[in-house]
């Protein structure tokens, strides 16, 4: 059962990082960024690694851009 529910938010993380590509956010994130550090950290479905602060970052806002599920009364189920 845990290891069901990790699977399904880490898929949730994935395709929200994916979907959040077709906005402009991430593209201008990651040329500002891009400027300001080099790294080989991975960053989802982008092709320049980043430092490991920035990498961080950025999927963190690749993941959190488009997720909703904090903003309703259902999200807790």
């Amino acid at each position: 059962m845990v290891l069901e529910r990790a699977r399904h938010l880490i898929l949730d993380a994935v395709g929200l990082s994916f979907a959040a590509k077709a906005y402009e956010f991430p593209t201008v994130m990651s040329a500002a960024l891009g400027k300001l550090s080099r790294g080989n950290c991975p960053v989802i479905g982008m092709k320049d690694p980043l430092d490991p602060r920035d990498a961080a970052g950025l999927n963190g806002t690749l993941v959190h851009g488009l997720d909703f599920d904090d903003t309703t009364i259902s999200s807790g189920k």
